[in-house]
């Protein structure tokens, strides 16, 4: 259990590879966490101690907070939220054919939630975890939860996107030691109470405003595509030249004033000159 963070009760939605690493963590931090899924064969599996999905040392970690109590899942959406005072939307947002993003699933969770809140007066912090387009939770989701729970936002309830940055066989270590800790919102009390979930001291806690949240986890992915396929450029032109592109870039990352820096990535005028 971490110290120096605040202990929650926090409903996580969706227990595919996010969400379930996600909720694990959160109850090895302490936090009382209920994960909800429609697959009752995934609710019966992690509430038998057994994880869904398949990530380095998440099957020991899991089974260990469904043995002390900190983690159970269900399919009852409304029973978890209005027991939580935090809950977390980590569902899908595939590919659309035309190359968009498809935000339904996001959407019709978000409308549940609402639903669940309506005429009572439980106070949430909902926070979206799914990738989303900068703009989507703006213009569609903030709207849905307003309609759905027939309430505006704000007083009781609250919404904010809080991006990830988990990679396939080193998820844990990745959420245990990320690069930053940002929460996209429009009042700082919300951000704290999601930043209030991590321990400080690990990792900067950034708090901006939420389109920029949204962009910078595709910003962030982006920039991988591009480093990937500019290694991949140098090795081929290396080969070519009978050079080692392993050599090469190597040692140009040892370059951390220019090269692999915030230099030149700065928005602005066109480059020229020498």
């Amino acid at each position: 259990m971490q110290k120096g963070n605040k202990m929650k009760r926090i409903a996580v939605i969706g227990m595919g590879y996010v969400g379930c690493v996600t909720a694990t963590c959160l109850a090895r931090d302490g936090h009382t966490v209920v994960g909800v899924e429609r697959d009752p064969g995934k609710v019966a599996a992690i509430n038998a101690g057994q994880s869904p999905v398949r990530e380095p040392g998440l099957d020991d970690l899991l089974r260990q907070q469904v043995d002390a109590g900190r983690l159970s899942a269900t399919t009852d959406i409304a029973s978890a939220v209005q027991q939580a005072s935090l809950a977390m939307i980590a569902v899908g947002t595939p590919s659309q054919n035309d190359g968009g993003v498809d935000i339904g699933h996001v959407q019709r969770v978000v409308e549940e939630i609402g639903a669940a809140l309506r005429g009572t007066q439980h106070e949430l912090t909902l926070v979206v975890r799914s990738t989303l387009l900068p703009g989507m939770l703006e213009e569609r989701l903030a709207p849905a939860l307003e309609s759905s729970a027939a309430e505006p936002l704000g007083k009781r309830i609250s919404l904010c996107n809080h991006p990830e940055f988990l990679r396939e066989t080193t998820a844990i270590s990745d959420y245990d030691h990320p690069p930053f800790v940002i929460v996209g919102a429009t009042s700082p009390d919300v951000a704290r109470s999601v930043l209030e979930l991590y321990p400080t001291g690990t990792a900067e806690h950034v708090v901006t405003d939420t389109r920029s949240a949204a962009m910078i986890k595709y910003t962030c992915n982006a920039f991988h595509a591009v480093k990937v396929a500019f290694a991949n450029e140098i090795g081929t032109l290396a080969k070519a030249f009978g050079a080692d592109g392993h050599e090469v870039m190597r040692i140009a990352c040892k370059d951390t004033q220019l090269n692999i820096s915030p230099a030149y990535l700065r928005p602005g005028f066109a480059f020229g000159g020498s």
